[in-house]
């Protein structure tokens, strides 16, 4: 193509494309941005002007600041287009050597978008050398999170696999980008065209991978992660007392029969709890480990007749509060 017709054809993608105002949700430098890289695509492909209803289509893309989407849309209807009108042309051409049903086939592989398998119908028919080389353009195929949901300190693994990339990137997205940022990926990564990493992310973050072609052309495809917070472990201290007077007491029932009492265990209850919870007493000291901090926590001597008959404590989260002494005046009560 000459240069003046290069510069006619970048023209009309121009008109065709450069539209009205933008669409709600992109902003003026995206939805120009999207329309510039779009004409700048086609001119290095040295492609036709796009037809009406593409062009509204893409510009519409454009509006909506998709601009990946809009590529991937003209591209392949272009390629359609211009694989269809060289059929026309090699089946009008008087020294052409294709027949009726080789004209069918190609013309059908172009409908279908295998612009590659109907050339290699023409140039194997015409004689007219191999085909024009249409642009490629890369696809991210899949993109993942496993697991997707994890909790603060996990690790996840993020797969990817991609198609026709010259490189590709993976990275943290950029929330800025294209408003305040010209870079999409943040601290990007250039890895295969499949593969994965494991990352071990403090919040929820998502993930970006952008498949690289030739002149500049690009797809990309997001996926985030979703991290929950570990919940903080309840406050808690420790409450520990001394026990004086009889232990081991000997009496009787009210039939007459001996009996024996021992003070083992003392007992403890939480706030709301509805059952309590026991403390060993060893060498007449026992300890409340792992009591709520800050709550007033209810200590007796089992059913011991004591002085005093319970205590009422709270204690600051971290700490050990002494204290919860008691002495023993009888044994429990026979029944």
């Amino acid at each position: 193509m000459n240069k003046s017709c290069t510069i006619r054809t970048v023209a009309l993608v121009s008109l065709l494309l450069v539209g009205s105002a933008r669409a709600e949700g992109a902003s003026e430098a995206a939805y120009l941005a999207c329309k510039e890289k779009v004409n700048a695509e086609l001119e290095a492909a040295q492609a036709k002007g796009l037809g009406p209803k593409v062009a509204a289509e893409v510009d519409g893309l454009c509006r909506q600041g998709r601009t990946e989407e809009a590529l991937r849309f003209a591209f392949p209807m272009q390629a359609k287009r211009d694989c269809v009108n060289r059929v026309r042309q090699e089946a009008a051409a008087p020294d052409s050597k294709l027949g009726k049903d080789e004209i069918g086939e190609a013309h059908n592989l172009c409908r279908q978008g295998d612009v590659d398998a109907a050339f290699a119908i023409l140039d194997g028919s015409s004689g007219n050398g191999p085909a024009a080389e249409l642009p490629g353009f890369p696809d991210v195929l899949s993109l993942s999170f496993s697991p997707q949901n994890i909790r603060a300190g996990e690790a996840t693994t993020l797969r990817w696999n991609t198609s026709g990339a010259s490189s590709v990137e993976v990275g943290r997205r950029n929330p800025q980008w294209p408003h305040a940022s010209s870079e999409p990926i943040l601290d990007p990564q250039t890895v295969g065209p499949s593969g994965s990493i494991a990352i071990q992310p403090s919040a929820t973050v998502t993930y970006q991978v952008r498949a690289i072609g030739g002149a500049g052309k690009s797809a990309s495809k997001e996926v985030t992660v979703v991290v929950s917070s570990v919940p903080q472990p309840a406050a808690t201290c420790s409450i520990s007392g001394r026990i004086t007077g009889k232990l081991k007491w000997d009496t009787q029932d009210d039939r007459g029969q001996p009996i024996s009492f021992d003070l083992t265990h003392v007992y403890g209850w939480e706030p709301g709890a509805d059952r309590p919870v026991s403390a060993e007493v060893r060498g007449r000291r026992f300890t409340f480990e792992g009591v709520p901090a800050g709550k007033s926590f209810t200590i007796r001597p089992g059913g011991y007749r004591s002085n005093p008959r319970e205590r009422t404590l709270s204690c600051v989260a971290g700490t050990a509060q002494p204290g919860a002494n008691f002495e023993i005046t009888g044994p429990p009560p026979s029944g």
